[in-house]
């Protein structure tokens, strides 16, 4: 069965939610009190994010741990579909 991952940036934060099915489910929040201004993801791992006033991060463990990024993302939500 595949699974859908849906990144959706916030004014607080990075909020994920995932679909295996009918059903979907919030999964995470990251990055609170950061507004996100865009977002993108090359796959489930490997992030992009953009924060108002601040640095991009990329992150390539899912938004495990993240890093300053060297360039920024344009959209503001992105879906992954995995296998």
């Amino acid at each position: 069965m595949r699974t859908t991952i849906l990144f959706l940036g916030t004014t607080d934060g990075l909020v994920t939610y995932t679909s295996t099915g009918p059903m979907v489910n919030r999964t995470a929040h990251i990055l609170h009190g950061q507004t996100l201004t865009a977002i993108s993801a090359l796959d489930a791992e490997t992030l992009l994010v953009s924060i108002a006033e601040a640095d991009a991060l990329q992150s390539f463990d899912g938004g495990r741990s993240w890093q300053i990024a060297a360039y920024e993302p344009t959209a503001i939500l992105c879906v992954v579909s995995v296998a």
